[in-house]
This record gives structure tokens, C-alpha cells and sequence, in this order.
């Protein structure tokens, strides 16, 4: 079963990964992610781009990551997958 993030309007990495409201598999390109914003403890948005954005629903509870500037996300080949990659900051990973 292919594990997905869920959009809500709008990057351990997560059980699943949404863009526009529909659920995506991946995010090609993750290295040009240019902005994030907190949601929640297990929710984050990305921005890919001008206007491309992402729900990023953590595979677990980040409750520090509120107060961390900066997030890296890891990716294999330039392309981050749910259940597979990770968000990092400050030397934990979600």
C-alpha cells in the first residue's frame, strides 16, 4: 500500500504528500522547495516555485518544529517520497 500525505488547502517525511487537494505520490525536484510554513505538530506546508504548495503530514510529532527557521528535506534522486524521506531541523528527523 503506497503511503500518501494529504493537502488541506493550499514537507520522516510522512504518510503522505498533497498538492491542490489531490494526493501525490512524490514531490520531483525537492530541492527547489523555497518556503515552508508550520501547520501544526504534524503538518507543514511547502512552497515549490511561485505558487506550487505542498501539505506534508509528518510521520510523527514535531512539536519543536515550530520554533526551528529552517527544515531540510531529504530526498533520493531529487525527489522526496512519503514513508521514505524525511523533514529535518535541528539535528532531528520527522
Amino acid at each position: 500500500m503506497k503511503k500518501q500525505l494529504f493537502m488541506f488547502v493550499v514537507l520522516a517525511l510522512s504518510t503522505g504528500i498533497a498538492f491542490a487537494g489531490n494526493p501525490v505520490n512524490s514531490i520531483r525536484f525537492a530541492h527547489q522547495i523555497n518556503d515552508w510554513r508550520y501547520l501544526d505538530d504534524t503538518h507543514i506546508v511547502v512552497t515549490k516555485g511561485v505558487n506550487k504548495k505542498y501539505v506534508l503530514q509528518l510521520r510523527d510529532n514535531c512539536r519543536l518544529l515550530r520554533y526551528s527557521e529552517t527544515i531540510k528535506l531529504t530526498s533520493t534522486n531529487g525527489t522526496n517520497r512519503p514513508g521514505f524521506d524525511n523533514v529535518a531541523y535541528w539535528h532531528t528527523f520527522c
